[in-house]
């Protein structure tokens, strides 16, 4: 079993991907409190966002969701 003991709660954290992965890392970091901008190259209504509280989210969206960077952010996770 693995045990994650990272203290998560208001860490920025980017998100790279809304697949299904990255899905699951959104929910669980939604439960610990962290600060998340979700990164796609689909558009925002092409998302799924079965199970995710949009109100605690941001959103990158389009082709070009990438020239942003990532230097603001605590932790980076891709999809």
């Amino acid at each position: 079993m693995i045990v994650i003991t990272k203290d998560f709660k208001d860490k920025k954290v980017a998100v790279i991907g809304l697949g299904i992965e990255g899905s699951s890392v959104v929910r669980f970091l939604q439960d610990k409190d962290a600060q998340i901008t979700i990164f796609d190259r689909k558009k925002e209504s092409e998302l799924d966002f079965k199970g995710i509280d949009k109100s605690k989210i941001k959103t990158v969206c389009g082709e070009k969701y990438l020239s942003r960077g990532f230097k603001e952010f605590d932790i980076q996770t891709f999809f």
